[in-house]
């Protein structure tokens, strides 16, 4: 690979940095709504996903479960730590993954979190 160049999860060579023009914080929080994105991911060309072997072991209908409360997690983390003043991530594949199994839910900042001591919904 050249230097300057990258490729994205959709095989496509970028010519610029994939960085360029961010600072670090808004690079982990890119790095880390990639990661929420991709955990759920149910089909890749190269890569087997943790959800492609759950449905493998134990069906679609538990795999399907499982990524509507996975998707739930990962949206109180987008509206805490991915989309913030400062990086709008509005536009991210994410999104449409929120929108397909109709998760809405009202940002939740950190400062709400603690005060209202927040914790994450027991699973049965």
């Amino acid at each position: 690979m050249e230097k300057g160049k990258y490729k994205t999860l959709h095989q496509k060579w970028l010519d610029q940095k994939k960085w360029e023009g961010h600072t670090d914080k808004q690079i982990a929080q890119a790095i880390l709504i990639d990661a929420l994105n991709f955990a759920l991911t149910e089909d890749h060309p190269n890569i087997i996903t943790d959800l492609s072997i759950l449905e493998d072991q134990d069906g679609k209908s538990k795999m399907k479960r499982v990524k509507k409360m996975l998707a739930k997690m990962a949206h109180k983390i987008f509206l805490a730590y991915g989309h913030t003043n400062e990086l709008d991530m509005s536009g991210h594949p994410i999104v449409e993954v929120f929108d397909e199994l109709d998760i809405q839910e009202s940002p939740m900042t950190i400062t709400r979190m603690v005060t209202e001591k927040w914790r994450p919904k027991k699973v049965s």
